[in-house]
């Protein structure tokens, strides 16, 4: 494909621009073939018989060294034998890179050459207007200087673009699929103005059927209400802004994009948003507003997005060295026009407090995701209009109590019970498990509670659909019981248990047990005799100096167990032959005066095996040649000495 000029355009991309007519009020000039540096413009309908020159006339008088001319031939033949007065005028003096006209009239042909001085703007097509006059009638005309590509790298190769032009001249298809390039090709402008023009391509009908549109970090600012219009590209489906300096959304910002499906304006500087800044998206899908200043939002910010079905509103205190971030408090007031909302995302942006009506027309919410927050409390009624919800993400925030979780106004409550399944509620400030919180989701599934400040448990608190549930780093004294029967697995870990007895018995189900981190010293005979589905038993960093054969006996089916961190010095071989399925085995830093001694005798299901700082040299070669010869069984083994 031949390219005939090029125009830098809309962040980065390089638009290939084919100059094929120029107009004078009405009256069409085509752009013939391109030779060299020559132009060849003759109209398309006039009173006249305009005709291309040949190129040997073409060729006297043009100094080709020119480092400015571009030269364009108007020729034309005497009708009826009488003679025509032509006349070009140049008229306006904002263009001051068109200058130097020179008309020759030789042997009926003229003949205009005009000087096009270098200017700082880095772009290959220029338009300088001028009064052609024939016979005593004049009209306006433009007439467009598009370089060809050799010829304005040659003449620009001061600029530090030009590498990136060349880049683009190598690679850029437009008939391809997608077109993207290198940035390591733009070299750093040090000194001096060089301006990238973008203006072309939001009126260029080249890219009409343009699907997809990447402009992310280039500094791009909104400067005027036009930004983002885009007129021609109504096919456009997915629009990246991401990274620039956006300060501000205004209305009817994007009204061109009717087709529009997926927008990324994340990490930019947005503050406000006006209302109907969306208007016009109305087949939007998704939008991501991540890593702004948005500080406030209101019924109206995503008015008409009725096709909207994710939301990310998070990190609104993206820049670390804005002293104003420990003020910007994410206030979510009003119903927001977004039935078809499946997913919102408000992670991270120092929302306080959340009013009850918020997600009132958010019918088919499925997924909230409200972490790293500063939300205190939540209240009874906010999720009653989402009887689809499934998963609702509340870490890392600064509640104390937990309410029915917005159910308790709903009167059609035991015939349309809500379907949320997974609830995480981790790094709060909970303390108690009101009995009722689980009333009003029966269904749940996965609960985290992990590091709150909770200390008791009631019988009576949780879910029997509950299957997975984590309790690490509490302020447990005692393994709660009877919390589900339908559990399969329990985190304790880094509480202050001291103690299994018989609260393990309900959980038949169970296959995934982690009690590392507690007070631990002893286990009871049989204490995991309801559990032969367990698979993984972490008793790490507890307090045990031995473990009773009969403790372990049940599991039969245990693959991996921890006993790392305890002070236990002696391992029966007996214990290993009790775990025919034992698979992998850690007894890591065991802190006993006497090196554990350990019997491999007969155990060799193991695939792996730590053991580092807790065997004696002697029971560390003994293992060594036990297991030498086995790719899959790693041994590690450390002294000070």
């Amino acid at each position: 494909m031949k390219r005939h000029g090029y125009l830098l355009s809309s962040s980065a991309l390089l638009a290939i621009v084919f100059c094929t007519s120029v107009k004078a009020h009405g009256n069409e000039y085509t752009v013939g073939d391109y030779k060299e540096n020559l132009v060849y413009v003759y109209p398309v309908s006039t009173d006249f018989n305009w005709q291309k020159k040949t190129r040997r006339d073409h060729e006297k008088g043009i100094n080709k060294k020119s480092q400015a001319i571009i030269v364009k031939d108007i020729e034309h033949k005497v009708i009826n034998s009488k003679s025509i007065s032509f006349r070009l005028d140049r008229f306006n003096t904002k263009h001051s890179f068109c200058y130097g006209v020179r008309f020759n009239n030789s042997e009926s042909v003229f003949e205009i050459e005009i000087k096009n001085k270098i200017s700082d703007e880095l772009d290959t097509m220029k338009t300088c207007p001028f009064i052609l006059t024939i016979n005593g009638k004049s009209q306006n005309i433009e007439i467009k200087f598009n370089y060809d590509f050799n010829t304005w790298l040659q003449q620009s190769s001061f600029y530090p673009a030009v590498e990136f032009a060349n880049y683009i001249n190598d690679k850029i298809d437009t008939n391809a699929d997608k077109i993207t390039f290198n940035a390591t090709v733009i070299k750093p402008i040090s000194e001096g103005r060089v301006l990238l023009d973008m203006s072309s391509i939001y009126l260029t009908d080249k890219f009409k059927n343009l699907r997809e549109l990447n402009i992310r970090e280039f500094k791009i600012a909104q400067h005027n209400d036009n930004s983002f219009l885009f007129p021609n590209l109504t096919n456009i489906i997915d629009l990246s802004f991401s990274r620039n300096l956006i300060d501000k959304l205004k209305a009817n910002t994007f009204k061109n994009l009717e087709s529009l499906k997926i927008l990324d304006l994340r990490g930019n500087n947005i503050k406000y948003i006006e209302d109907q800044a969306f208007n016009g998206l109305s087949e939007l899908e998704k939008l991501n507003l991540d890593r702004n200043y948005i500080s406030s939002i209101n019924s109206k910010t995503f008015a008409g997005l009725k096709n909207l079905k994710e939301l990310e509103l998070a990190n609104m205190t993206h820049s670390k060295s804005n002293p104003q971030d420990e003020d910007i408090f994410l206030e979510l007031n009003g119903t927001q026009d977004l039935k078809n909302l499946e997913t919102l995302k408000l992670i991270n942006s120092r929302i306080s407090k959340i009013d009850k009506n918020f997600f009132n027309s958010m019918i088919s919410l499925k997924e909230i995701e409200l972490q790293e927050n500063k939300i205190t409390e939540i209240s009874e009624s906010i999720f009653t209009h989402n009887p689809n919800l499934t998963k609702i993400n509340l870490s890392s925030n600064q509640i104390k109590y937990l309410p029915y979780l917005g159910l308790k106004n709903r009167n059609e409550y035991y015939e349309n019970p809500t379907n949320i399944s997974s609830i995480n509620l981790s790094n709060n400030k909970i303390e108690f498990i009101d009995d009722n919180f689980f009333n009003s989701i029966p269904n749940i599934e996965n609960l985290d509670l992990s590091k709150n400040l909770i200390v008791h448990i009631n019988k009576t608190t949780f879910s029997n659909e509950l299957k997975i549930l984590n309790l690490s780093e509490n302020k447990l004294s005692y393994i709660p019981n009877n919390i589900s029967k339908n559990l399969i697995e329990l985190n304790l870990s880094n509480n202050e248990i001291q103690n299994i007895d018989k609260q393990l018995y309900y959980y038949h189900n169970i296959t995934d047990l982690k009690l590392q981190g507690n007070k631990l010293y002893s286990l009871a005979n049989e204490v995991f005799k309801s559990q032969s589905n367990l698979k993984n038993l972490d008793l790490g960093h507890n307090k045990f100096t031995k473990i009773p054969i009969d403790a372990l006996k049940p599991l039969q089916n245990i693959e991996t167990l921890n006993l790392s961190g305890n002070y236990i010095d002696f391992l029966s071989q007996d214990l290993f032959d009790s775990l025919p399925n034992l698979q992998n085995l850690y007894l890591n830093d065991n802190l006993s005066e006497n090196k554990m001694e350990i019997f491999f005798d007969r155990n060799i299901n193991l695939n792996s095996i730590s053991i580092m700082n807790s065997l004696k040299k002697s029971d560390l070669y003994k293992a060594n040649q036990f297991f030498s010869g086995s790719n899959a069984v790693t041994i590690h083994n450390y002294y000070d000495n």
